[in-house]
């Protein structure tokens, strides 16, 4: 199932000036990497947890720089898990996130 094309990830951040555009470039290739993980197929429970913890782990430092990105964050994850219709909560996720 392809991602839908119309969503815009980090939106808010992308719109808003104060936002530094490398570091919200550097969180949507988080966030896509998850996408094409899922655009692929279903994977297994364990591989989804494992490329959510991946791309939280690797998360954690950018939102440390720009914290009020965390939101618009975790916003788009429950998008992502909503249109994919899988079994986990932003909470599961989002399980190693340090913010």
């Amino acid at each position: 199932m392809k991602f839908d094309d119309s969503y815009m990830l980090l939106e808010d951040m992308t719109e808003d000036s104060s936002f530094p555009k490398k570091l919200t470039g550097r969180m949507k290739q988080q966030l896509a990497q998850v996408i094409t993980l899922l655009e692929q197929g279903k994977p297994s429970p364990e591989k989804l947890q494992a490329a959510f913890d991946r791309m939280t782990q690797a998360l954690n430092p950018l939102v440390a720089e720009c914290p009020d990105a965390a939101e618009i964050v975790a916003a788009d994850v429950l998008y992502i898990l909503d249109w994919f219709a899988l079994d986990l909560t932003v909470e599961e996720a989002l399980r190693k996130r340090s913010w």
